[in-house]
């Protein structure tokens, strides 16, 4: 059971870090399009 559970939440941090991942991908992408927008 606990060995269960240490995995359940390993795959939890696993898909944290992959919703960190996307957001700060996202947050480089808005503001590469407003950089390139404001050089525009």
């Amino acid at each position: 059971m606990f060995q269960t559970l240490t995995h359940r939440l390993r795959r939890y941090d696993y898909t944290l870090a992959a919703i960190k991942a996307s957001l700060v991908l996202s947050l480089l992408f808005i503001t590469l399009m407003t950089l390139s927008g404001l050089l525009w």
